[in-house]
């Protein structure tokens, strides 16, 4: 059944589709794919050609997003279906190899997408970042798109394919007998004099997904336990409280993005998985403890920080309090999130800087002991402006990649974006396009 699923893929009218195109996301996303599709700005030869469709549920906006792109139905053809029409989706489904869902909130728009990939044999990615409906998805269909032979890989933009290619990177750094047992991910943010602004769209998503907090325990505690693996050595000391984090000579406080959700996925699948997803060699990344942080570079931005997350926190916890950060997210934020898109001069002047800092040993210590590490390195991410540049490269070369080593990834199932891509050319690839690694120690 995989195999055939898998060959009437192969003869689809369209390798991509990108859904929810019209959205601020999707249009970026759209974008970017057009170019990297093109001989002139292909990243790799293979690329060039690709077949990229749009979709969405208004066809006079997605007619609009293709006049505004210099596209017609010939170099971007449209589809039109909505989420709550499952006949028009699997239609949709049916004509691509690949489906890009850029349509958030992912737990109120999400589950029908890869619903409908799964019935078609249609492999699906998505840019959440939402916990709750990542694993939702996972624990809801991972057998089904194992069985069909669909890749369903979720957290497939900024920050946590980052996240993933950054802490393997750095895991790899340690040759053998040298062991990788901890990293630590900074997150930075750069602005100009415009100021930083981020999506709205992504705004929501945080606030349904702190929302979710209590489904998310509740999910977590009806699925099967797995044992840990085991790790050498103390565990990670995690900070819960801002600090002076003297490495990057600012403070630090805990990230409250998928990251660490997303990586610990990553890092169990590994361990379960010693040969690999698709079976085909050894991975050789052993278990690590993970942590992330965001950076802050003053008190008066920690202190703002602090009382803003503190009330966020509080009012997503409560459906009174979510629908009143949703209707004002200019006050709650400081204007960081705003219902308006960020200025063209605010998207030049963002950027991001991802470090990692992993520590191990030069040769594992026995079982049981407390020795702390005596090996440290460093890797650094940087890219362009989060909310729209960086994740639309990030997206696009995801999808890109996807579509050209196919055959070698896993034959179907949920997983995260470190466990299908940590093997492939994806790092080099986002490299060409914007978004750099770098060993720094």
């Amino acid at each position: 059944m995989i195999l055939k699923m898998m060959d009437n893929a192969s003869a689809r009218p369209l390798d991509i589709v990108v859904f929810g195109a019209t959205g601020l996301s999707g249009a970026y996303v759209v974008a970017e794919l057009l170019e990297r599709t093109i001989q002139s700005g292909a990243v790799c030869a293979e690329d060039a050609d690709r077949r990229i469709g749009i979709a969405g549920r208004s066809r006079d906006k997605l007619t609009a997003l293709q006049t505004k792109l210099g596209a017609d139905d010939t170099s971007c053809p449209i589809l039109v279906a909505d989420v709550q029409d499952a006949a028009a989706l699997a239609a949709v489904a049916r004509q691509a190899k690949l489906i890009v869902s850029c349509a958030g909130p992912y737990r109120h728009y999400g589950e029908p997408v890869v619903a409908a990939c799964i019935e078609a044999g249609t492999d699906y990615i998505d840019i959440s970042g939402e916990p709750e409906y990542i694993e939702m998805i996972e624990a809801k269909y991972h057998e089904k798109a194992k069985e069909r032979g669909v890749l369903v890989v979720s957290a497939c933009g900024w920050d946590s394919i980052p996240a993933e290619l950054g802490s393997l990177r750095t895991a790899r750094r340690f040759k053998p007998p040298a062991v990788c047992t901890q990293i630590e991910e900074f997150v930075t943010i750069h602005g100009g004099a415009a100021g930083i602004a981020a999506h709205y769209a992504t705004y929501c998503s945080a606030v349904e997904g702190i929302g979710a907090t209590g489904e998310l325990k509740k999910l977590r505690a009806s699925q099967p336990k797995k044992p840990r693996p085991a790790i050498p050595g103390p565990p990670l000391k995690r900070q819960i409280s801002p600090y002076w984090e003297k490495r990057l000579d600012a403070y630090a406080v805990p990230f409250m993005g998928a990251d660490a959700s997303i990586v610990r996925r990553a890092v169990q699948t590994f361990a379960d998985h010693p040969r690999g997803l698709s079976d085909k060699g050894t991975q050789g990344i052993p278990p690590f403890h993970f942590a992330a942080y965001l950076t802050i570079p003053d008190r008066w931005s920690l202190w703002r920080y602090v009382a803003l997350g503190t009330a966020f926190v509080q009012l997503a916890a409560r459906e009174w309090g979510r629908r009143l950060l949703l209707e004002y997210p200019r006050f709650f934020t400081w204007g960081l999130f705003t219902k308006a898109a960020p200025t063209e001069e605010q998207t030049k002047e963002t950027s991001f800087e991802m470090t990692f800092y992993g520590a191990g040993y030069d040769a594992p210590p026995p079982p049981g002991s407390n020795q702390p590490p005596n090996k440290c390195v460093g890797v650094r991410i940087c890219g362009p402006d989060p909310a729209d540049n960086s994740t639309s490269i990030i997206a696009s070369q995801a999808a890109l990649c996807l579509i050209s080593a196919r055959p070698r990834l896993a034959k179907g199932g949920v997983h995260t974006a470190g466990s299908v891509f940590g093997f492939t050319d994806l790092e080099e690839r986002l490299g060409k396009a914007g978004v750099v690694f770098e060993d720094i120690s």
